[in-house]
């Protein structure tokens, strides 16, 4: 099963899944610090269970945020489309420079050579005017400039089909995380509307 780094990176990004990391601090030390209560006054305050929930909840967007940062190509957390890609100025250069960033991952998998050929593909003009000059890895190629844009896609839609098994753990760890705040979100407003109807 493919997942497509596009179709987690708004999750990669959000705010949601951000903000939840402050629980996985937060809750270990209300735990620590209502055990001490208990020990201390010989009382039992109960946790709702609920907390673990959430706690779980961060875990998995922690965990699923970090395989995201590590292994989600950069072309991809940057650029959501080619109208994002001109809108920061940025050239042929930048699309190889992505394609090398996304190379020298631990365990890549990807190399040159299918770079290269690509950029082989794109360079079908005669004048040197009207093409780019790209390096890679110390040798010269060139691309046509009117075939700016299909270059892009080629290399933006090759590294967003890489690294399928961090893309999938990913989803699967977002996914984790998204059913357990929700459980805890319809825990919680069950309790409440509970508490209202019957004090």
């Amino acid at each position: 099963m493919k997942i497509k780094w596009t179709t987690i990176n708004s999750l990669g990004q959000s705010n949601i899944v951000r903000s939840n990391y402050i629980w996985i601090f937060l809750i270990p030390i209300i735990v620590k610090n209502i055990q001490n209560i208990n020990i201390a006054l010989g009382i039992d305050i109960q946790l709702p269970f609920s907390i673990a929930k959430l706690f779980y909840a961060s875990l998995f967007f922690a965990i699923g945020t970090l395989i995201y940062q590590l292994r989600c190509p950069l072309i991809i957390k940057e650029n959501r489309n080619l109208t994002d890609f001109k809108h920061d100025g940025k050239n042929s250069q930048h699309i190889v420079d992505y394609f090398t960033e996304s190379k020298n991952k631990f365990i890549s998998g990807l190399d040159y050579e299918h770079l290269k050929t690509t950029c082989k593909d794109y360079d079908k003009c005669v004048e040197l005017k009207d093409k780019d000059t790209v390096e890679i890895n110390d040798s010269w190629f060139y691309i046509d400039k009117n075939l700016n844009k299909d270059f892009f896609w080629s290399i933006f839609n090759y590294l967003n089909n890489s690294f399928c098994y961090s893309s999938l753990s990913t989803a699967i760890f977002y996914g984790l995380g998204i059913i357990f705040l929700s459980i805890t979100t319809v825990e919680n407003i069950f309790f409440m509307l509970k508490y209202f109807w019957f004090t």
